[in-house]
């Protein structure tokens, strides 16, 4: 559910003085809903609780917080802790609790929660969360438990209207029986009271209210009015008595004024120490609330006339139809039928003859005397309460009176003339002649705090006279200057000048320049008027603007001063009282000095990948990359549209513009950025608002990841460059050792002995058995030439290992018969072998072991555990032969090269066994 303002309408009210209530508006909620409780929490957002559920503001409408928790709860009050969370008190007497991020839970203490209906909650400094009700009293909830306190604590009623704490953490707390003061440490209570006794004008105490400084409470009764208390002495001041204040149910404050709501009546306006500044701003039957936003905006709820709001830091007056305000210096106005003091009364007090005088010019020499000229009928003094006397002067066509040195300038048709009270007689001297300065016409003259003289005239240009002599200004920055008809200066000795054609132009440091001024919607300017902030209005034929000089930028005041009409009268506008004074044919408009706070902006959340996150959430992961900013923006003219100004850091070259209140980025790459906000409402501009976020690089493009996989890839780099030099280290040595291998087993396969023996054993078969002599013959052969053949391999396949041993066993048992027995088990040949490792370890057993009849040598080869295994019975020769150690060492090397596994050698009383590893493949030697 959505509703909008309304178009403004003015409420004209009868007020108990001649001042016309300023502009009103109304918010269209529908006649059902009544509004108990206006809250603006710390995000800027107005939030109000109504009969119909929660409803909160966006831009120009109140939009319904739909939960299903609250659908049948009728709220009562809100409040905002200091973590963010929001408190909703309803009549019902249940509390939930709303999160920054938006997110409604029911409050349940262990205890259990209020069963009355809340009126109100607060927190103290400690941190402490206080809750009124209507019948239950007051409890305390200290974060862990909950804590009550009643009559039966000595607590004057159980039905609260209201509660304010003060900086010492003392609830003070308003019944039907008058005040009672509650504290609460470390679990102890105690409670006094304040009552009729004490000084309290009435027991019925309705409303309280710290003050602005913080040392006294306001006191609002059923039937007496206002006081205000001393924290501290607990003494109590009347502030004010009035029966208009009947039932004084609500006390607001907006800088030194006092707001006040009666049920009955309606709201007052009051600043305090002025007993008749007591002023009725709204009528009605039944008010609820009253609220005073950030920007001086006051929400007022009623049941009669529903939600409206207006800033009271503007105000209408009227003086009476065809009285056409001129001139205005305090409380003093000029007008076409006369001069007016700013009366009490029912009506504007006359202070001049009968006879009707023009004004058109007015100032205040000091307090006791005061300047009046007219337009064709001359000059006057008013001095207090006496009878206004006439002056004497060549010229009675006034148009300026500016204070000068001793007395005071007057500038009219014919001239300048000074004059002075000398003696008690007004002496009147020619200016233009005495600093020799040519009779222009003169619009305005001003004096400026170093005492320099400024006259701006029509069609001359600017004049500047320091007390000895006169410099015209006729261009700044190559701009003609003609016509300047208005002249100020602000607080920071800054003058400005309104130039006919050319728009705002100042002078500082001795330098003339033309002032920036974007949005400013009109160059012919009648009037400037610079308050203490430093702001200037200046008053132009389209209307009135705020032009901000340090920010460059322009509010326009349509919204406020109602059908507000310019009649180009230059001396109609004034400053004073913190107050700007500006006229309007018959209307006198008062503007405070704080004016218009600017714009304020807020991020509300953000869609991340279409999920709805708090901006408190300010990380994300890679893939949440595509991110929707959603902006809410305040400002109390409404009747301009807003629009955003936005940059992404990291990502946006430039600002962008939307009218959109949802600004979206997709794709963004890993990184920081930082999102930068801010709203326009026409020329006016609020403060910048940044959001920084992080979106996280993924794990292989995050610093530590590369910086570890660069020092990974360098240590494996190195252990690879490491690796291959042992790897060609040990390829070199194995290729040494091969060759070496080579020579010695060749060597020792056609060694003399070898040779020799092989031969008797061909003697002996060629005499007896010649066929076998042919077969030993062709072993022979095959067995050298696979000598031949396998010398240069690293291994090879068991099967031809096996076949080399073949042909070696033949010959080896043909030398010695049935005195030596070689069997091979092996019957898996799918391994691989370093080329003459078995036949070597069977020559070894040979060439080591006894061979005979009475001992006979059994070798046996065979496979166990991955292993090949060379074994034979051990009976070694008492006469060992001479060896090379070549062999078994060659052997243990070689494997060391091709595999973790170690060659393995056991010898027992029994046998002699070695075991070498079988390689996998021909790639595990390489």
């Amino acid at each position: 559910m959505k509703t909008k303002l309304l178009v403004p309408f003015l409420l004209l009210l009868a007020l108990p003085s001649w001042c016309q209530m300023n502009q009103l508006f109304t918010v269209d909620l529908a006649k059902e809903v009544v509004t108990r409780y206006v809250l603006q929490t710390s995000d800027q957002k107005i939030w109000l609780a109504t009969s119909d559920g929660l409803y909160f503001m966006r831009e120009s409408v109140f939009e319904k917080f739909e939960e299903n928790m609250l659908a049948k709860e009728a709220i009562s009050t809100l409040f905002e802790d200091n973590s963010g969370n929001m408190w909703v008190g309803c009549e019902s007497g249940n509390i939930y609790l709303l999160n920054p991020a938006h997110t409604l839970s029911k409050w349940e203490p262990k205890e259990g929660a209020p069963q009355k209906g809340i009126t109100c909650i607060q927190q103290a400094p400690d941190g402490n969360i206080w809750i009124a009700t209507k019948g239950e009293g007051l409890y305390v909830f200290d974060h862990k438990y909950l804590y009550n306190f009643d009559s039966n604590d000595g607590l004057n009623d159980n039905a609260i209207y209201d509660i304010e704490i003060d900086l010492d953490n003392n609830v003070w707390v308003a019944t039907d029986q008058g005040i009672n003061i509650c504290t609460y440490n470390n679990g102890v209570k105690k409670i006094s009271a304040i009552g009729k006794a004490q000084g309290l004008t009435d027991e019925i105490v309705k409303c309280l209210k710290l003050s602005n400084s913080k040392t006294e409470i306001y006191i609002g009764y059923q039937e007496a009015g206002l006081d205000r208390i001393n924290i501290r002495t607990k003494k109590i001041t009347t502030v004010l008595r009035s029966v208009q204040l009947l039932d004084l149910d609500r006390i607001c404050l907006d800088a030194n004024l006092l707001l006040l709501s009666t049920i009955s009546t309606g709201v007052f306006s009051y600043e305090e120490g002025s007993p008749t500044s007591l002023k009725k701003v709204f009528s009605s039957n039944r008010v609820n609330t009253i609220f005073t936003d950030q920007q001086s905006n006051t929400w007022i709820a009623t049941r009669d006339k529903g939600l409206v709001h207006s800033n009271l830091n503007f105000q209408k007056y009227f003086l009476g139809e065809n009285r056409i305000i001129q001139a205005i210096a305090g409380d003093y106005v000029g007008t076409n039928q006369g001069l007016y003091l700013m009366g009490t009364g029912t009506s504007p007090q006359r202070l001049i003859t009968k006879e009707t005088l023009n004004v058109v010019a007015l100032e205040r020499e000091n307090p006791e005397r005061l300047w009046v000229g007219t337009f064709g009928q001359g000059l006057f003094i008013f001095r207090n309460n006496n009878p206004i006397q006439k002056v004497k002067l060549p010229d009675e066509n006034i148009l300026s009176i500016e204070k000068y040195d001793k007395g005071v300038l007057v500038a009219a048709l014919s001239g300048i003339f000074y004059l002075e009270d000398v003696g008690g007689r007004i002496v009147v001297s020619d200016f233009n002649q005495q600093i020799s300065l040519p009779k222009y016409y003169v619009y305005k003259l001003f004096v400026d705090s170093r005492g320099t003289l400024w006259i701006g005239t029509g069609g001359k240009g600017l004049i500047k006279y320091d007390g000895i002599s006169w410099q015209s200004i006729n261009h700044i920055e190559q701009k003609e200057v003609k016509t300047v008809l208005t002249i100020g200066e602000d607080e920071l000795h800054r003058v400005w000048f309104g130039i006919d054609k050319i728009g705002l132009a100042r002078y500082q440091g001795d330098q003339f320049t033309l002032a920036k001024t974007p949005g400013l919607r009109c160059k012919n300017i009648t009037d400037i008027l610079s308050g203490q902030s430093g702001n200037l209005l200046i008053v132009h034929s389209l209307g009135i603007d705020l032009y901000r000089p340090d920010a460059e930028e322009v509010t326009y005041f349509e919204a406020y001063l109602n059908n507000y009409k310019v009649d180009n009268n230059i001396n109609a506008g004034y400053f004073g009282n913190r107050q700007f004074y500006l006229a309007s044919f018959s209307n006198l408009y008062v503007v405070n000095d704080k004016v218009i706070p600017a714009p304020s902006i807020s991020l509300d959340y953000l869609e991340v990948n279409g999920e709805k996150l708090h901006p408190s959430k300010q990380e994300f992961d890679y893939s949440q990359n595509n991110i929707h900013f959603n902006i809410s923006a305040y400002f109390l003219d409404q009747s301009q549209k807003q629009s955003f100004e936005f940059l992404l850091e990291g990502y946006d070259s430039k600002w962008r513009r939307s009218h959109l209140q949802d600004l979206e980025y997709q794709n963004l790459a890993s990184g920081s950025y930082v999102f930068k906000v801010r709203s326009f409402y026409g020329a006016r501009r609020s403060t910048l608002m940044s959001f920084p976020f992080r979106i996280k690089y993924p794990i292989w493009q995050r610093s530590w990841f590369i910086i570890l996989v660069v020092l990974s890839g360098s240590l494996l780099f190195y252990y690879w460059l490491k690796a291959r030099d042992i790897r060609q280290s040990r390829e070199l040595k194995l290729q040494r050792e091969n060759i070496e291998n080579q020579l010695i087993t060749l060597k020792s396969q056609i060694n003399p002995h070898f040779l020799f023996n092989s031969f008797n054993t061909l003697i002996a078969v060629i005499e007896t058995t010649p066929a076998i002599a042919v077969e030993f013959v062709s072993k022979l052969s095959d067995f050298y030439r696979k000598v031949m053949l396998y010398r240069e391999k690293s291994v090879i396949p068991i099967a031809e290992e096996l076949s080399l041993i073949s042909d070696f066993s033949y010959l080896i048992e043909k030398r010695f018969g049935e005195n030596i027995r070689i069997t091979n088990n092996i019957t898996e040949l799918d391994g691989f072998v370093v080329p003459f490792a078995i036949q070597m370890l069977v020559e070894n057993a040979v060439k080591h072991n006894i061979v005979s009849k009475e001992k006979p040598l059994l070798i046996t080869i065979f496979v166990e555990n991955r292993y090949y295994v060379v074994q034979n019975n051990l009976q070694v020769k008492k006469i060992k032969e001479a060896s090379t150690n070549f062999g078994l060492d060659f052997i243990r090397k070689h494997y060391g090269f091709l595999d973790r596994r170690k060659v393995e050698v056991i010898a027992d009383q029994t046998y002699f066994t070695v075991k070498i590893p079988i390689l996998k493949n021909e790639s595990t030697a390489h």
